[in-house]
């Protein structure tokens, strides 16, 4: 007896619904490493892993949905695939070059395995997105939690910035600005100003001020684009400084926190809302200036193939947060926190272009919504890669840029399709 292919369809299809939410719920919460963080013998190598295992079967189908994938991505990949095997061939005497090399390897499979998981089915990456959003609900009430209770969850890198289960304070309110990206237009306008306060309100309690700059200027781009009424516009920066203020103030309040603060330049963050010349966070701004400086050196002295993988990493000086000029240790290998700065140096001039071509693909000829939604996607990366050195190795960016991708591809086949029948 012959099988029904709709039944193989409608299988496959719940499979991989199952497997792409699963992914949502693993990967952009930071589960796979917060485990990890506690103490849990499992590694995000070890996800990674059991997730390939699964979506074996979808391999099979690779060739029959080969249109849905995005082409984009997949010659991104390559690319950045053959730079990486070029500068080993070049570079093979640098330290740790293979173990980064085959990082980048696994960063490039696993792009490419949540873009296979989101393709062919608009279900599926609607469901992705609203799985998003409730993440991004969750992840207000953790940082919530972790205001009032620093340290709460035991893995914070600063205790005091609430940073849930990604620890780090930047990524944290980083994934909540992605949350407002992918869910803002699964709500009806009347509610899209409360959703962008509750964000505004978790993006603030993790004290990265390079997130609640992009947080405005997303917010006016949302405005620009019509995604937000402009009636909502000075209603929302309002309300956002009137919240900015109020827990400034509670903060001054709470000397336990500051008590937890004294060695890291948390409290220093939370004052320097009213007053930005605190001294801890300026120490940390001559640290990176620092690296900055650095790492345009070795672009200088090598501006045309680079100096290989890792060759960004720094060695820099650890001070006392009481006292900068007591130099305490060192903290070996640090990279300057910017995308663009860290290919150049490793692969010359042209590499430049590595992470915003990534960027660039993930939205490339996208139609309606979805290009409304790639404009505000496309500027969250591009300035966050100013202020980041880890967009794609995080695991909850790639799957993001895979979200974004079978979109923007989505959208361009929906919309040829309707152009043939008309």
């Amino acid at each position: 007896m012959e099988s029904n292919p709709n039944q193989i369809n409608a299988w496959q299809f719940k499979y991989q619904f199952l497997l792409a939410i699963l992914a949502v719920l693993t990967f952009f919460t930071s589960l796979d490493v917060y485990v990890g963080r506690l103490g849990i013998p499992l590694a995000p190598l070890h996800f990674l892993a059991a997730f390939t295992l699964a979506a074996i079967p979808l391999f099979f189908s690779v060739f029959s949905r080969w249109k849905y994938l995005p082409p984009s991505i997949i010659i991104w990949s390559i690319t950045y695939y053959t730079i990486s095997s070029l500068s080993i061939l070049v570079f093979q005497n640098l330290p740790d070059i293979q173990d980064a090399f085959e990082k980048r390897v696994l960063y490039i499979f696993f792009l490419l395995l949540m873009t296979l998981l989101f393709s062919k089915y608009e279900i599926i990456q609607l469901w992705a997105r609203k799985i998003i959003v409730v993440v991004g609900f969750i992840n207000i009430g953790l940082f919530i939690y972790e205001f009032y209770n620093p340290g709460g969850l035991g893995i914070q890198d600063a205790v005091g910035r609430s940073a849930g289960f990604y620890a780090d304070a930047n990524d944290a309110g980083a994934a909540l600005i992605l949350s407002m990206i992918f869910g803002i237009e699964l709500l009806k306008p009347k509610w899209r100003f409360i959703f962008i306060l509750l964000i505004s309100l978790g993006v603030f309690l993790t004290f990265s001020r390079g997130t609640l700059l992009i947080l405005l200027i997303l917010i006016v781009t949302l405005v620009a684009i019509k995604i937000i009424p402009k009636k909502q516009l000075l209603i929302s920066i309002l309300a956002i400084a009137v919240i900015l203020q109020l827990f400034a103030v509670q903060a001054a309040l709470f000397g336990n926190i500051y008590s937890l603060l004294s060695d890291n330049d948390s409290a220093s963050r939370i004052l320097s809302i009213g007053n930005s010349s605190t001294g801890s966070a300026s120490v940390t701004e001559d640290s990176r200036l620092e690296l900055v400086k650095e790492a345009l050196n070795k672009f200088a002295h090598s501006p045309f193939i680079g100096s290989g993988i890792e060759s960004s990493k720094s060695n820099t000086a650890k001070s006392d947060s009481t006292n900068p000029d007591l130099i305490t240790g060192m903290i070996q290998l640090q990279k300057p926190h910017n995308m663009y700065l860290i290919f150049m140096v490793e692969h010359g001039f042209l590499g430049f272009f590595i992470y915003p071509l990534l960027i660039l693909g993930a939205i490339w000829n996208a139609q309606g919504k979805a290009k409304k939604l790639g404009i505000v996607f496309a500027i969250f990366f591009l300035i966050r890669g100013l202020f980041s050195h880890t967009m794609l190795q995080d695991r909850f960016f790639l799957i993001s840029i895979a979200l974004m991708a079978s979109m923007s591809r989505q959208s361009q086949l929906k919309q040829n399709l309707e152009e043939f029948t008309n």
